[in-house]
């Protein structure tokens, strides 16, 4: 199961990377934060969600809730 998370943080990773300024680019910001706390990753993943919320405050509610609570369930200052 773990190798699927690697490639999955990859994935989103390199899906930011290549077009960050995409509709898509918050989504793949969350699923590469998802991927990194399942990989025990905490501080890249709470790295990943705050990038998110500073580059797209204004990404859809349902994005933003569940930043809020994935932070919160690994701790995220």
């Amino acid at each position: 199961m773990r190798g699927l998370y690697v490639k999955a943080a990859e994935y989103f990773l390199s899906g930011y990377q290549a077009n960050a300024a995409a509709s898509k680019a918050p989504d793949m910001l969350l699923k590469l934060g998802m991927s990194l706390s399942k990989l025990d990753k905490n501080k890249d993943a709470c790295a990943s969600f705050a990038k998110l919320l500073v580059e797209f405050p204004k990404a859809s509610s349902r994005i933003l809730k569940k930043v809020a609570l994935e932070s919160k369930n690994i701790g995220c200052d």
